[in-house]
């Protein structure tokens, strides 16, 4: 029985049509999709840091990369101010997808922001544990940020007075842990009767301690 050339015809179109249809679909880039993020307070468990800062470098792509996609990874070097969560350290590094379609989120040099970031790890690369941001997050520009400054607190400051360490009950206020807080040049940390730490030079901290105003902690011994 012979096809008719109609129904051949009708056929063929409806193939190619199909045709150009999937191979158009698999390359179109699909929108990020968030959801509202919570109250900072809420959202601060989901991340293993939460931080201020201005960003001081920016690299869009390692030159050996080959390939260009929106999920490329952008890296942003922060000078941090303030610390809410995660290490203590005065520049972190986050990187992000190079696109907002792939959730990237747009830093810019010489930008202040607050950032919300988690660890990446990558079970292909071995110690790949950088933290990521996301667009998705409350993560934003740090003079937009008023609700999440009152709502995260006082945090621990990296920032110090131009030229001058704050004072160690100041750096105490600011989330310093004891063992970490700094000194000016020619004084050194040390330790009260009370575990207080303060800042004193070599020769007043000998009188201090016959005084029994400096403890016998071990930490003393520094000097």
């Amino acid at each position: 029985m012979m096809i008719p050339k109609k129904f051949l015809a009708i056929s063929l179109i409806m193939f190619l049509v199909s045709t150009v249809f999937v191979s158009s679909t698999s390359h179109v880039a699909y929108a990020c999709s968030c959801m509202q993020p919570l109250s900072p307070n809420e959202e601060m468990p989901k991340f293993d840091a939460v931080f201020s800062g201005k960003v001081i470098e920016i690299i869009e792509k390692h030159p050996s990369w080959p390939s260009e996609s929106s999920t490329d990874p952008v890296f942003a070097t922060i000078d941090v101010y303030t610390i809410w969560k995660g290490e203590k350290n005065k520049t972190i590094t986050v990187k992000t997808a190079s696109s907002s379609a792939s959730c990237g989120f747009n830093f810019e040099k010489n930008q202040e922001y607050i950032i919300y970031a988690a660890s990446y790890n990558n079970e292909e690369e071995e110690g790949d544990d950088d933290l990521q941001v996301s667009l998705c997050s409350r993560t934003g520009l740090l003079s937009d940020a008023d609700v999440d400054l009152q709502a995260l607190g006082t945090g621990y400051s990296t920032m110090f007075e131009i030229g001058k360490i704050l004072p160690p009950l100041k750096q105490l206020k600011a989330g310093t842990p004891s063992e970490e807080v700094q000194c000016n040049e020619g004084l050194n940390r040390a330790f009260k009767y009370d575990s207080t730490p303060v800042c004193v030079s070599e020769n007043a901290a000998i009188k201090l301690t016959e005084r029994g105003w400096l403890n016998s902690d071990p930490r003393n011994l520094l000097f």
